[in-house]
């Protein structure tokens, strides 16, 4: 295979003629998706009751502790 032809064959294998990054716009998603649902779960730690906290065994600090962290971590 001549350098021609193997310029022709790495562009053509990408998405619309372009050669596509090994980080995908798949990996993207799932990973804004990912750092959504955390933050929903983080947010709704905050509207349990201490009731609700104790019967999962978290205690309110410790949830309180969790829902202060930022979505990437």
């Amino acid at each position: 295979m001549n350098a021609v032809t193997h310029r022709l064959t790495r562009t053509e294998s990408g998405l619309f003629g372009l050669h596509v990054p090994a980080f995908s716009f798949t990996k993207l998603a799932k990973l804004l998706w990912f750092w959504y649902e955390r933050s929903q779960q983080r947010w709704h730690l905050t509207t349990l009751t201490t009731r609700d906290l104790e019967d999962v065994g978290i205690s309110p600090e410790a949830a309180a502790a969790e829902a202060a962290k930022p979505f990437w971590r």
